[in-house]
């Protein structure tokens, strides 16, 4: 199995795979844990997400279905446009997309990059904590860092609970 970029805190994404980007082409595939030793076989050679790093990985009941999901969220891109947000700084482009997956290998966007809810960014603290998951921080490579804390009950709609915090 490749590198793999850092921020992917899921422990091998639900051991479902090692969902994210690799470390030099931020190629993006899974791989699932055959066995109790960890021999790793690929579960999916191109998932539908672009490649990314510094991305949150969350396991998360989805409100939908009931279903225990892992979650991908936002993440940064060096040239990837189309998706990503363009910060206008050599680092380029970060995303607030969020996906979603009951298995690892079917992915389903749950929120598309937009200008709604938090601000495009990678290396937040990702947690998932009293029935929410939630976004705290980040960077998004623009040449301030993110102090802002935000929400969602379904990784669809995303309400802001702290503008900034002291601690930042």
């Amino acid at each position: 199995m490749p590198a793999r970029a850092a921020g992917l805190g899921l422990i091998a994404c639900l051991a479902l795979g090692a969902c994210g980007g690799d470390s030099q082409s931020r190629a993006t595939s899974a791989h699932a844990a055959a066995d109790a030793d960890l021999t790793w076989t690929r579960a999916l050679a191109q998932a539908p997400f672009v490649g990314r790093d510094g991305a949150g990985a969350l396991e998360f009941v989805d409100p939908a279905d009931g279903i225990d999901k892992a979650w991908l969220l936002g993440g940064w891109n060096s040239a990837e446009r189309t998706h990503f947000t363009s910060t206008g700084a050599p680092g380029c482009c970060t995303t607030n997309e969020v996906w979603k997956s009951s298995d690892g290998i079917n992915w389903q966007l749950a929120k598309p990059n937009t200008p709604d809810g938090w601000e495009s960014r990678h290396m937040a603290g990702w947690v998932v904590f009293a029935g929410r998951m939630w976004v705290i921080g980040g960077d998004d490579n623009s040449g301030h860092y993110q102090t802002d804390i935000w929400n969602s009950a379904d990784g669809v709609h995303w309400t802001q609970v702290a503008a900034s915090v002291p601690w930042a």
